[in-house]
């Protein structure tokens, strides 16, 4: 049976999959511009909060396999066959890279609180200062190292605390709420710069950064849980991965035809652009879910372990 889906994840997961879709429609706007604080960092953490050292090492890494890089291939073989460049691929690597590293690293730490916060922290130094120096690692390793801390304070907030049920402090969300995306815009207001995560372009102290990312992420998570479910944006948000892996072969084969109509650069193409992108994905959602589910992260590919013990 399957297990019961909490439903303000699924709507967090759908305003951030639309923030990602709004970026790679137009970054002109200031909700894309402030956005990049946090938009990525809302995905790393998102999927830490379900992370599980489950069994071995090669049961843990074959069900990462069938989840990120089977997909990952995937949507990157789609955009190859259409003569293009699936950008969003590198995300699915990434998120593989820092489910790996975090394996270890909990394990080495023995699950003890304040060693994993440290070591997950040390390492997202290391990737951050990469960025700053302008060092680049093969395989989008920089930015996983980076985020590497988004994804344990996940991981630590869903095993310490209530955060993913009703608690007292729900009734001081609109504070919550405000407080926390009052840092994000002071903060970007101070710099006025957008972050590359995927480029691990980072143009804030660290401190700065962190903090402003860690807010963005509890400000969504907050209304999130405020609000519950909203149908079609918990939808897509529940398929965020397929939305992920075709919006932006989408927009590309038909930015084009809207800018025709529409004039380059201008609102209305923009608004458009990025309904017509989520409109479409949208339909695909069923589809490739039906008729692709090994690819799309809802069936497993590779079966593990290959013969039953008796």
């Amino acid at each position: 049976m399957e297990k019961k889906r909490i439903e303000f994840i699924d709507l967090a997961k759908g305003f951030c999959i639309l923030l990602v879709v709004a970026h790679h429609v137009s970054t002109d706007y200031a909700v894309c511009q402030v956005g990049t604080l946090f938009r990525m960092p809302l995905y790393y953490f998102l999927s830490g909060l379900f992370f599980k050292t489950y069994g071995s090492f090669a049961d843990f890494t074959i069900k990462k396999i069938n989840r990120l890089i089977i997909p990952m291939v995937f949507f990157y073989a789609i955009g190859k066959a259409l003569g293009h460049l699936n950008v969003p691929y590198w995300f699915l690597l990434s998120l593989f890279e820092v489910n790996i590293m975090s394996y270890w690293l909990i394990k080495i730490a023995k699950d003890k609180t304040w060693l994993v916060t440290t070591l997950f922290f040390a390492v997202g130094a290391v990737g951050y200062t990469l960025g700053r120096i302008d060092i680049k690692v093969p395989l989008y390793i920089g930015p996983s190292l980076t985020c590497a801390p988004f994804f344990i304070v996940g991981y630590l907030l869903r095993k310490k605390t209530s955060v993913l049920y009703p608690n007292n402090f729900d009734k001081y969300w609109i504070l919550t709420f405000i407080a926390c995306i009052a840092v994000v815009v002071v903060t970007f207001m101070t710099n006025g710069d957008m972050v590359s995560i995927i480029t691990n372009r980072i143009p804030y102290n660290i401190v700065a950064f962190y903090v402003a990312a860690l807010c963005g992420i509890m400000g969504v998570l907050t209304i999130a849980k405020r609000i519950g479910h909203m149908p079609y944006i918990s939808y897509i948000g529940r398929y965020s991965i397929i939305l992920l892996g075709t919006h932006f072969l989408v927009t590309v084969l038909i930015r084009e035809h809207v800018e025709n109509y529409f004039g380059k650069g201008t609102l209305a193409n923009d608004v458009v652009l990025f309904l017509l992108c989520v409109a479409i994905c949208s339909i695909l959602i069923p589809v490739l879910t039906k008729l692709l589910p090994w690819f799309t992260a809802q069936k497993d590919l590779i079966k593990w372990p290959l013969k039953k013990k008796d």
